[in-house]
């Protein structure tokens, strides 16, 4: 974690341990409009110029933030947005099967999302929407 920027690294300190408890795995994070210079990413903050939200191809867009997946039986991402208000936007997403984007012509969908969201709150959140899916489509058991 030593080589991420200063944002995407102060985000994931405010989940504090709430990946882990979520099973997080595949993390990877988005950077837009800003300069790839190592030096520069370590030392400066980076803000997003406007606000995630959700295309009509069913995809999660951010300008800063990060995403992984979290341990259920389906392929579910969590994404944690860093917003232009300094509140942060989680979102459960599920990208679709080939077969459903045939016939949907999306990527996937967002089943749970959570706007103004400040730092101390993060990792709360991150687990109450996680909890959630698990009670009602994994009926409270969590896959090893």
């Amino acid at each position: 974690m030593s080589n991420l920027p200063y944002t995407i690294k102060t985000i994931f300190e405010q989940m504090n341990i709430s990946y882990m408890r979520v099973g997080g795995s595949k993390f990877g994070f988005n950077l837009k409009n800003t300069n790839y210079n190592d030096v520069e990413l370590q030392e400066d903050s980076c803000y997003p110029e406007k606000d995630s939200s959700v295309s009509d191809s069913g995809r999660v867009q951010m300008d800063v933030g990060l995403y992984f997946r979290v341990n259920t039986t389906r392929k579910i991402f969590m994404y944690v947005a860093y917003e232009s208000d300094d509140t942060y936007t989680v979102y459960m997403w599920r990208p679709y099967s080939p077969m459903e984007f045939v016939k949907t012509n999306k990527f996937g969908k967002v089943l749970d999302e959570r706007h103004g969201i400040y730092c101390d709150e993060l990792a709360g959140t991150i687990e109450a929407i996680y909890d959630k899916y698990i009670n009602e489509h994994q009926q409270g058991f969590i896959r090893w």
